[in-house]
């Protein structure tokens, strides 16, 4: 994959009260890219990135407001990690398969998923839910795919 962003990264930043929210999506191989931005992009700002290192280059404050991160090398995963220790952290959807999510996730989506559930679970995790997988004042709505990971 080249490292020509599919949606220009400018348009992370809101352009006024009634934009969606914006969505970092960050992974290694193009087909998991397109079947995301393809399933977030009507009711989100979509942008993608190959691979942490172009990932963490679009992490500034206050933008984006949602980190969906997919199947990475380990170096782009320890570089994603540092930016995220680093700057003002958006809630962060680790998506996987195998291994469990790193600590730095906020909530972990488990392969396989519908786009249903990975809605669900962007829906989660920019509209209020604590880190603990509670909205304010309610309980977790249970769902074996969607995990809150508890990051301190």
């Amino acid at each position: 994959m080249t490292n020509r962003p599919l949606v220009h990264a400018s348009s992370l930043r809101r352009s006024g009260p009634e934009s969606p929210p914006s969505l970092l999506v960050v992974g290694r191989r193009v087909d998991p890219l397109l079947f995301l931005r393809a399933g977030l992009q009507k009711g989100y700002g979509v942008v993608t990135k190959d691979g942490g290192e172009e990932g963490a280059r679009c992490l500034t404050p206050g933008t984006p407001q949602g980190l969906v991160v997919g199947q990475m090398s380990r170096d782009g995963e320890e570089t994603l990690a540092a930016a995220l220790r680093d700057t003002k952290a958006p809630p962060v959807l680790k998506l996987w398969a195998t291994a469990p999510p790193p600590d730095w996730a906020d909530r972990a989506l488990r392969h396989p998923f519908t786009r249903a559930d990975l809605l669900r679970a962007v829906g989660r995790l920019v509209h209020g839910e604590g880190r603990d997988g509670a909205s304010e004042g309610a309980p977790a709505p249970v769902d074996s795919r969607i995990e809150p990971n508890g990051r301190a």
